[in-house]
C-alpha cells in the first residue's frame, strides 16, 4: 500500500548499542500533511516500526523499547483508539 523510497545499505558501526528506545510521534500529522486520514499515519507508522524492528535484530540490538501508546490515547473516542488496537493486536 506505501511506497517508501528505497534506502542505502546501511554499515553497522563496529558496536551496537545494547537497547534502543523509539518514540512514535507525529503519526497523524504525517498523514494529514498528505491530506490522508489519521490511520494512514498509524499504519505508515507500524510498518516503518516493522523495518525498524527487523533491521535491529539484524544488527544484533538485544532490546527495543517503542513507547507508541500514551495514556492520553486511551481517553480518546472509542473507534480512534481501537484502530491502535487492531494494528498492535
Amino acid at each position: 500500500m506505501f511506497h517508501f523510497k528505497k534506502k542505502e545499505k546501511i554499515n553497522i558501526p563496529l558496536q551496537v548499542p545494547k537497547h534502543i528506545g523509539i518514540i512514535m510521534d507525529g503519526n497523524g500529522r504525517w498523514a494529514k500533511k498528505r491530506m490522508q486520514p489519521r490511520v494512514f499515519g498509524h499504519k505508515a507508522g507500524m510498518e516503518a516500526l516493522q523495518e525498524v524492528t527487523i533491521a535491529a535484530k539484524e544488527m544484533g540490538v538485544q532490546v527495543l523499547t517503542v513507547y507508541a501508546f500514551s495514556t492520553e490515547n486511551w481517553a480518546r473516542a472509542g473507534k480512534r483508539s481501537q484502530v491502535y488496537y487492531e494494528f498492535t493486536g
